[in-house]
C-alpha cells in the first residue's frame, strides 16, 4: 500500500493507502510515509518477525 496523492479542502496532499488521512502541507508526504512505517512495524510485531524495524522499512518500500 503506497503513499498516494489526495486532496483535502481543494489542496493537494498525501495519504497512506486508499482510506488514510490526507495530509497537506510541505511535510505531507513524509507524514504519510511515517504512518506506513508505523503500520509496518505493528504488522512485523504481530507476525513476531526477528527484526520488526527491518520489516517496517521493507513494508514502506513495498517489498512485503
Amino acid at each position: 500500500m503506497p503513499a498516494q496523492r489526495c486532496s483535502k479542502g481543494g489542496r493537494q496532499g498525501w495519504r497512506w493507502g486508499d482510506k488514510g488521512v490526507c495530509y497537506v502541507g510541505p511535510d505531507a508526504k513524509e507524514r504519510a510515509i511515517k504512518v506506513g512505517y508505523a503500520i509496518g512495524l505493528a504488522e512485523g510485531k504481530r507476525r513476531r518477525v526477528k527484526d520488526p524495524e527491518e520489516f517496517a522499512r521493507r513494508y514502506v518500500e513495498h517489498e512485503y
